[in-house]
């Protein structure tokens, strides 16, 4: 019995809770790419390969002369 009174609760409770998905967000052009660039993996990859890349090129230029 005790469950069926918080079901019932509960239920009555997000029948009248909005939704959040329906919300709409605008963002501008900047906004968005900053947030795709936080969660796009490959971005993420290649900048943490960038470091040893750019000391590669060093390395590489320094044993030319």
């Amino acid at each position: 019995m005790k469950w069926r009174a918080v079901h019932l609760t509960l239920v009555a409770f997000l029948i009248g809770t909005p939704l959040n998905a329906q919300q709409i967000v605008e963002l501008s052009l900047d906004e968005a790419i900053e947030i795709a660039r936080e969660n796009n993996p490959s971005f993420l990859a290649a900048l943490n390969d960038m470091g040893p890349a750019q000391w590669g090129v060093r390395a590489a230029n320094a044993n030319l002369f």
